[in-house]
């Protein structure tokens, strides 16, 4: 499965052994928490068992307002240098939940966020690092990542911001960055319906500057229960016309990419389901829920060349 799971924890909130073992299952590419206590930033970081994890929380974080970071590796190394909290500056650093259309190519050792963090969040907080607790940068960040997309931050003196916020859940006492990457409906959190944007606005390729003309609106709105009612069987699709098609809307960009999962989950199901650890359901349930983040895995199929060529012809 290709999750993460991004908490902002409250102080009121206390996690049972059984969700914090369902968030290390679905999610057991390393686990991290970190909050200030008014002058240090505390960071803990491991990829340890289950066992270890669950006893890290009851020491750090149970009672406590802080930031709690679960991987399942889209880019990068499987490693602890990849694993969240990254570092920003020694006061600020970061978690992120989804998959980043800039990627990792210029170090595919290192994850997207990493050189999200290097590239754009590190020269704003080394130059202001007020802004970013400010409104209306996170707003704007919020617009060019994409609601699919969540970051948080913490700070030494205390402060935790998350962008993206909305397009998380309350559950538990604390906020949850999205429902597909832990059993959420066991647990009684309802699915919810969430606004999809692409980066950058609905219309615009940020990859390559140009602007996406579609008939397709950026106000995707799905949800994972009932998408289920609706569920065909994988196994009466034609894989090689999936793929082909797939293949196709890569070529014309990620915009167009995403929007054929949009239009076809259970198609882009079928080819997850081939291709990673997914069961049908795990597949369908995720790219209905998150469109943006099966069309990033769909195309590192092609990027990485994983596909043989012939079978695109």
């Amino acid at each position: 499965m290709l999750f993460r799971s991004l908490i902002k924890h409250s102080s009121q909130a206390s996690f049972s052994d059984a969700l914090l073992n369902d968030f290390y299952k679905h999610n057991p590419d390393g686990f991290g928490i970190m909050y200030g206590d008014g002058k240090k930033l505390h960071v803990t970081k491991t990829m340890g068992s289950v066992e270890e994890v669950i006893q890290l929380y009851r020491d750090i974080a149970e009672g406590r307002d802080c930031v709690i970071h679960y991987r399942m590796r889209t880019h990068g190394n499987t490693d602890l240098d990849n694993c969240h909290p990254y570092r920003v500056t020694d006061d600020l650093w970061m978690a992120h939940n989804g998959v980043l259309a800039t990627g990792n190519k210029s170090d595919p050792t290192k994850s997207d966020t990493w050189h999200f963090i290097e590239n754009i969040i590190k020269p704003i907080a080394e130059a202001d690092i007020d802004l970013i607790f400010d409104a209306d940068w996170q707003a704007m960040i919020g617009t060019m990542i994409g609601t699919n997309n969540k970051f948080a931050f913490a700070h030494s003196d205390g402060r935790i911001a998350v962008i993206n916020e909305k397009s998380g859940i309350n559950f538990a006492n604390a906020w949850l960055s999205n429902t597909y990457a832990w059993s959420a409906e066991q647990f009684g959190a309802v699915s919810y319906a969430k606004s999809y944007s692409y980066p950058y606005g609905s219309r615009h390729n940020w990859m390559t500057g140009d602007d996406f003309e579609t008939g397709y609106e950026s106000a995707y709105i799905g949800n994972v229960k009932s998408k289920k009612s609706d569920v065909v069987d994988l196994d009466k699709l034609n894989y090689n016309k999936v793929l082909r098609a797939a293949y196709n809307s890569w070529r014309r960009g990620e915009p167009h990419l995403i929007d054929w999962v949009v239009q076809a989950p259970q198609k882009a199901a079928l080819l997850l389901r081939e291709w990673y650890d997914y069961t049908d359901d795990e597949a369908i349930d995720f790219t209905s829920a998150s469109p943006d983040d099966a069309a990033a895995w769909i195309a590192d199929l092609f990027e990485s060349e994983s596909v043989n060529q012939s079978a695109l012809m």
